[in-house]
């Protein structure tokens, strides 16, 4: 949509972080991001004056798989900051629907993290159980989920002082109460089962927080809760 109109199925070439052409051609070694089904508003928060919230986006997760080279690792950080990334998502655990079981080692989270960081990008890793301590020690700054995790798993994200974002209030709770819209999307009866079975130990994360002593639990940030009957937050966690 621009200027008021709507233009369809046109290329829009993005230059140094802005829209410098919209039409039907495009350079040849100029990477593609496919927008078919989407609505691109250029400009729409920042010319316009409307107020609203910067987007940080990691355009595509990293996805695990332990048979990746250390310089394949890298290269994938690397493309994703050419593309304009503001920040690497890396997935060390599989989702919870189907067994949440780790998909990156600890070394390789360490080579993905650190080839982060050494481009000035943060971190933010998908984990479950005690891989929510591995990103951790592997120097990943920010760790969400950590449903299965222990207290030794919170205890460990402490120490190394990364940030904890515990699924609690939105992510599965949206999943449930949107439940016929994503099963359309390839989502099973079972894996909806499994989460809302399981929806208390997210809140489990917090209970562990909140055993660490006073002088240590400054070392995590301030996470909002919201309690599992009621749609407002409740309740504070760091």
């Amino acid at each position: 949509m621009i200027g008021g109109g709507e233009l369809r199925n046109v290329r829009i070439t993005i230059t140094q972080g802005r829209i410098a052409f919209v039409g039907n051609s495009t350079s040849n070694d100029a990477a593609t991001i496919d927008l078919r089904g989407y609505t691109v508003l250029p400009g729409w928060i920042r010319d316009r004056g409307f107020p609203g919230p910067r987007v940080l986006t990691s355009l595509a997760p990293i996805q695990g798989d332990s048979s990746l080279s250390n310089d394949s690792l890298k290269a994938l950080v690397r493309r994703r900051k050419e593309l304009g990334a503001d920040l690497i998502k890396i997935f060390a655990s599989k989702s919870q629907r189907v067994g949440a079981g780790p998909t990156f080692t600890e070394e390789q989270l360490r080579v993905l993290c650190t080839e982060a960081a050494s481009l000035g990008l943060r971190t933010m890793v998908h984990a479950y159980r005690s891989q929510s301590a591995v990103a951790a020690r592997a120097g990943c700054r920010q760790v969400e989920h950590l449903t299965y995790g222990t207290q030794a798993d919170v205890d460990a994200v402490a120490k190394a002082g990364a940030f904890i974002g515990p699924q609690v209030g939105l992510v599965v709770q949206n999943y449930l109460e949107n439940k016929a819209r994503y099963l359309s999307g390839g989502f099973t009866e079972e894996g909806m089962a499994i989460m809302e079975r399981d929806l208390p130990l997210d809140f489990a994360i917090c209970s562990f927080v909140r055993s660490r002593p006073v002088t240590t639990r400054t070392s995590l940030p301030w996470m909002a809760i919201r309690s599992p009957t009621s749609p407002q937050f409740v309740a504070w966690c760091s």
